[in-house]
């Protein structure tokens, strides 16, 4: 953990074996749980209590110690707090961090190519979204919200696609921007980007919710990064800063700072993280970078 206006480190929140790496992170909204998951399979949940009056550091405490027998895909707190997605490459489990209980599990079908986001106005609700399709589904059984005509999780089966969400990024509550690869014709071993608009507001179970492809501005994104006041915050090729308000027909976006090249890896792209305030961290070499107020000018 480290302190934002210092940029020192506070304290070590968990420790996984020395012959595993840490390949997902996940902090609830409330920042009381952090969860961690290695490339074992091991998920670690761990309660933040943070200084008081009667305390000057940081409390951690042990919550959950679980193992799953595939590759973690991803890790999800929900909006309410208080319960856990674990997503493997088959099977989905939610988790009770607060009685320590798995609540539910499902069978679905290959992960790797999809995301799990909280639905923002219906905390009970997630929504799994891949290159073909968006579905909601109840938090607490991991059952479609409409039961009656939409498919169950187990019975779910993504259409054949070389696609891959890379990332989601909810903006207002309402538009889902979504970083979609898929393997590029033209040149072996590369990689083509398109940006795609989800509606929210029009997601139904029972049938696909047709996509808006935003022509153009995928030219100039390297990677999502967040949001910052109802715009997208992304990283173009010149490793430039940029944010992009949304709008059905690419017309422009605003370029606001650059980050030295030497900061960053392909493995440290992925890590940089925005947060409410527009404050940025990069991590580099064990350390946290920490830029803020750059988006507002």
């Amino acid at each position: 953990m480290y302190d934002i206006p210092k940029g020192k480190k506070v304290r070590q929140i968990t420790k996984h074996g020395s012959s595993t790496s840490v390949i997902k992170l996940a902090w609830s909204i409330s920042e009381r749980y952090v969860a961690s998951g290695d490339d074992s399979g091991r998920v670690l949940v761990r309660r933040l209590d943070p200084p008081s009056s009667s305390k000057g550091e940081w409390a951690i405490f042990k919550l959950i110690d679980r193992r799953i027998d595939e590759a973690i895909e991803q890790l999800l707190f929900s909006t309410r707090d208080g319960l856990l997605l674990i997503a493997g490459r088959t099977t989905a489990y939610v988790m009770n961090v607060k009685t320590k209980a798995e609540l539910c599990k499902a069978g679905h079908s290959d992960q790797r190519d999809g995301l799990w986001i909280n639905r923002p106005t219906s905390p009970g609700l997630l929504v799994n979204v891949d290159a073909v399709n968006a579905r909601q589904y109840l938090w607490n059984t991991l059952l479609p919200q409409y039961s009656s005509s939409g498919p169950s999780l187990q019975d779910l089966r993504i259409a054949e696609s070389l696609s891959k969400v890379q990332q989601a990024i909810c903006v207002r509550e309402r538009w889902l921007v979504l970083e979609v690869l898929s393997p590029n014709p033209n040149y072996a071993g590369s990689q083509r980007r398109q940006i795609e608009l989800l509606d929210l507001n029009k997601l139904q179970s029972a049938n696909e919710l047709k996509r808006n492809i935003i022509e153009g501005l995928a030219l100039h994104v390297r990677c999502l990064i967040g949001c910052f006041q109802d715009q997208v915050v992304f990283l173009d090729h010149q490793f430039w800063l940029c944010t992009w308000a949304i709008e059905s027909v690419y017309s422009k976006h605003k370029r606001h700072f650059f980050l030295p090249k030497d900061w960053l890896s392909p493995t440290d792209l992925r890590l940089i993280t925005l947060n409410a305030q527009g404050t940025l961290m990069c991590p580099r070499n064990g350390e946290v970078a920490i830029v803020r107020s750059g988006l507002k000018h």
